[in-house]
Parts: C-alpha cells; structure tokens; sequence
C-alpha cells in the first residue's frame, strides 16, 4: 500500500503509524522512502507532530508548509536528516476508533491538496480493515493455541487419574483378596 501510494502522489515517502495497546503511543510500524530504517520503530506519544494531532483528533490535516505549522515536530528532521515540508495524515479508523495514521510527505511545500485527501482517504480505510483483519486474526491463534495448550493439560489430568484411580482399584482388590486367603 505504501509503495502505491508514493508511486501515485510521487511523494518522498510514507509510513503508517498504529496506536500501542497499553502505552498508547504511536509506533512507526511501516515506512518507505529514504530514511525509513531511522523512523521504523519510532514511538512518539499522542501528544507530538502531525500524526498525534491527527490520531487524536481523529481528523485528516493538510499541512502545506511545516515550518509554518507549531504541531510539527522536528525531532524528525534530526533524526532523518530529511527536512520534510508537507504532510497529508489520514486517520486510520475501525468501527468506533482510531488504530492509528496513514501518513504521505514531501520535501516540497504545498503538495498536497483536496484531491490528494479524496485519493488517501479510502486507501488508509482499506488499509485500517487490513490492519484489524490482521489483528483479529493472531487473537484467533492466540486462542486455538492457548485451546490446545489447555486441551493438552486435560488429556494430562484425565491420564493421572486413570492411573491413580486404577492403582487404587488394584490395592483395594489385592487387600480383599489377601483377607479371604
């Protein structure tokens, strides 16, 4: 999705950002572009730059020019060494809530227009489905295995007490059985 959406807007790069369970920071979970190793794995909080404001927001934002714009953070000039200057950053929404933000940047200022919002829009909603088919789908696993993990222990119970039940039986028989002698 991220290789499309550079190729069709022909922008620097892309990355997509999800909400952590738990911390509910954003994770950098997928990038491409030049520097995209730097931002993989990044953790901002909810409360920094663009894809923050947009997360809780839940609101997409064109930001023409980042140098302009105070919710921009720097940080990631400095750790990219790239001096980004638009953003286009969609919400990527699941039935009630946002998962996290589908971004596009660009070196050049004043990139992204309302045609670029309409073209992003349904690809990040694709892209949110995706993601929580995804999600859903590992706590299915997660499930069958913890199923059979449990399935395992019963078998394991239910042998032990067989044996144990059985060696009981064999003791109680033996002990009448040496009473009538």
């Amino acid at each position: 999705l991220l290789e499309e959406v550079r190729r069709l807007m022909d922008v620097a790069a892309c990355s997509v950002w999800l909400i952590a369970p738990g911390t509910g920071e954003l994770v950098c979970r997928q990038a491409i572009g030049p520097q995209s190793e730097a931002v993989r794995g990044w953790r901002l909080p909810l409360d920094e730059g663009i894809a923050g404001h947009t997360a809780r927001s839940g609101e997409s934002q064109i930001v023409a020019d980042t140098w302009v714009d105070e919710r921009y953070f720097a940080g990631v000039e400095q750790r990219t060494g790239l001096s980004l200057r638009s953003i286009l950053s969609v919400p990527l929404w699941t039935k009630e809530h946002v998962i996290g933000v589908l971004q596009a940047v660009d070196t050049e200022p004043n990139r992204f227009d309302a045609d670029h919002l309409r073209l992003l829009e349904p690809l990040a909603a694709a892209a949110a489905i995706a993601i929580e088919n995804a999600r859903l789908f590992q706590q299915v696993q997660a499930g069958r295995e913890q199923l059979q993990t449990l399935s395992h222990r019963l078998v394991e119970t239910q042998e032990t007490e067989r044996h144990h039940i059985a060696r009981e039986l064999h003791d109680q028989v033996g002990q009448a059985l040496t009473t009538i002698d």
